[in-house]
C-alpha cells in the first residue's frame, strides 16, 4: 500500500471507529458542529444523496463515473472501502493526486485542533465516520469538484452524511439489513432511509419491495419531496461481454460493459443515467458512447484472478456480497462461470447480518467451506457461523480459521488444481484474504 494511504490509515484509526446506539440520535448536531467549524466546506458542491441496501455504491459509482466523463468534475464518497482507504474519496472512481490527499489532511488536523464536541453529544472528539465524511468534503471543495455524489453509510435519517442539501435523492433496492440498529420490518428500516429526503428535492427510486417502496412514497408525500420509480429490471439475460443500447428519451447511448456485468449492473447503469437525464445535468448529445472498460472500477465487486501457486492453477472471485439479494446475485454469475460443483467458500460476515440466510444460498454447491472472522475492523461471530453450517451440512468439509494467512492456506490445501476459490460475505473478509494472497506472491 502506498504511503499515502498508510499516513491516511494511521489518522483515521486513531479515533474510535462509531458511536454507540444510545448516542446516535446526536449524530447530526455532532456533524453539524464539526463542519462548521471547517467551514462547511458541503455548501460549496452541489451534492446527489444516495441510500439503500444494495447498489448504492454500484450507482454512486456510476453516476459519478459518467459525471466526469462528461467533463464534471465529480467527487464519489463511498463506504466502505476495500483494499485502500482511498477508495472511499475518488474523481469518479480515480483517485485524485497524492498531493491533495496529503494537504487536505494536513488542513483537517490543523482545523481540529482545540476542537472538542459537548459532552451533551456523547465523544468530545469525532468518531472516525465523521472525519471520513467531513474529510470527503474538504477534499472535493480543494480538488475544484462542481459536484458530488455521496453515498450513506449505515441507513440515512441518522447518518453523517445527512447534514447536506442535495439536490436530488436516489434509492436503490432496499431489504432487511442492520436489524438492530434500524428496526426488524423493512417498513421501519426504508423508513430510516426515507430520513435522506427533503422539500421539494427530487428523488429517484429504484424497483424494490413493496412494503419498502410504500414507504418511500408516503415520506416523500408527507415531506412534499417529488418522487419518481424506475421500472424493474428485465429479465435476467447474463453474457460475459456486452454492448447495452440504453434509450433516454429521443437519445440512445451504447454501453461498453466491463467483464462480469449482468443485467443487475446494467440496471444500476440505466437508472443512473436516467438519474442525470431527468436532473439536466449532462447533455448526453455530446457523447453517446460511455467504454466502462476504460477507467471504470468497482474493487471487491465479482473481481475475477487466477494464480500460479505451487502445482496448482486455482481461480479466485473476490465478492463483497452481505445481503441476500448480492448472495443471489454473486450466484448468478458464478453460474454462468463456474463448472459445479464449486471448490472452495471463505466466508464471514459481519455480526449484524443474517449469515444463517446467506449460507443456506451459497453451501450447497461447495466441497469445502472455511470460516474465519473480520479481524479488528468489524465484529463477527465466526464461531456461531462455522457451528451452524457444520451442523446443518454434516457431509461438507467445514472449518474455522483463525487468521487470513491461515485461512487462505487452508483454502489453497482444500482447492485442487483448475479449481476455484470464493470468498464473500463482506467487504472487509474481502480485503483481509486479498491482502494475505499478495504475501504468498
Amino acid at each position: 500500500m502506498c504511503t499515502i494511504s498508510t499516513t491516511l490509515n494511521e489518522f483515521f484509526d486513531s479515533y474510535s471507529p462509531s458511536l454507540s446506539t444510545s448516542l446516535r440520535e446526536n449524530r447530526l448536531n455532532r456533524m453539524r458542529l464539526l463542519l462548521e467549524r471547517l467551514g462547511n466546506p458541503e455548501r460549496n458542491i452541489k451534492m446527489i444523496h444516495i441510500a439503500g441496501s444494495k447498489g448504492k455504491g454500484t450507482t454512486a459509482s456510476f453516476l459519478s463515473w459518467i459525471m466526469n466523463a462528461y467533463n464534471l468534475k465529480t467527487g464519489l464518497y463511498l463506504s466502505p472501502h476495500v483494499y485502500d482507504i482511498r477508495e472511499r474519496f475518488t474523481l469518479g472512481t480515480r483517485f485524485f493526486s497524492d498531493d491533495l490527499y496529503k494537504e487536505t489532511l494536513q488542513e483537517l488536523k490543523n482545523k481540529l485542533i482545540g476542537f472538542s464536541l459537548p459532552l451533551v453529544y456523547g465523544p468530545e472528539k469525532p468518531t472516525t465516520f465523521e472525519l471520513y465524511t467531513a474529510y470527503a468534503y474538504v477534499l472535493f471543495k480543494n480538488a475544484g469538484c462542481r459536484y458530488g455524489v455521496i453515498e450513506t453509510g449505515l441507513g440515512g435519517r441518522l447518518d453523517a452524511t445527512n447534514t447536506i442539501s442535495p439536490i436530488a435523492n436516489c434509492f436503490t433496492f432496499i431489504e432487511k439489513e442492520h436489524t438492530k440498529i434500524l428496526g426488524s420490518t423493512l417498513r421501519e428500516i426504508a423508513g430510516e432511509k426515507a430520513g435522506i429526503m427533503r422539500k421539494g428535492v427530487p428523488s429517484f427510486i429504484m424497483d424494490m419491495p413493496q412494503e419498502a417502496l410504500d414507504t418511500l412514497k408516503l415520506q416523500g408525500d408527507k415531506i412534499g419531496s417529488p418522487y419518481e420509480v424506475f421500472p424493474p429490471i428485465e429479465e435476467y439475460s447474463p453474457s460475459l461481454e456486452k454492448v447495452a443500447h440504453i434509450i433516454l428519451g429521443d437519445k440512445t447511448i451504447d454501453v461498453e460493459s466491463p467483464h462480469g456485468f449482468t443485467d443487475v449492473e446494467l440496471y444500476d447503469l440505466k437508472f443512473s443515467l436516467h438519474v442525470l437525464d431527468r436532473l439536466e445535468i449532462v447533455d448526453f448529445q455530446d457523447k453517446d458512447h460511455l467504454d466502462l472498460k476504460k477507467g471504470f472500477n468497482l474493487p471487491g465487486r465479482f473481481q475475477m484472478t487466477k494464480r500460479k501457486i505451487g502445482e496448482k492453477s486455482i481461480g479466485f472471485i473476490f465478492d463483497g456480497a452481505h445481503t441476500i439479494s448480492s448472495i443471489h446475485h454473486l450466484k448468478n454469475n458464478m453460474d454462468r462461470l463456474l463448472p459445479k460443483p464449486y471448490s472452495t467458500l471463505i466466508f464471514s460476515t459481519a455480526q449484524d447480518k443474517n449469515y444463517r440466510e446467506m449460507a443456506d444460498a451459497l453451501v450447497d454447491d461447495f466441497g469445502t467451506v472455511i470460516v474465519t472472522g473480520l479481524g479488528e475492523s468489524k465484529k463477527s461471530e465466526p464461531e456461531a457461523i462455522y457451528d451452524y453450517i457444520r451442523n446443518k451440512w454434516k457431509d461438507k468439509n467445514v472449518l474455522l480459521s483463525n487468521t487470513p494467512d491461515e485461512t487462505l492456506e487452508k483454502a489453497i490445501e482444500c482447492t485442487k488444481d483448475q479449481g476455484n476459490i470464493v470468498v464473500t460475505g463482506s467487504f472487509y473478509l474481502v480485503d483481509l484474504i486479498y491482502k494475505a494472497l499478495g504475501n504468498i506472491e
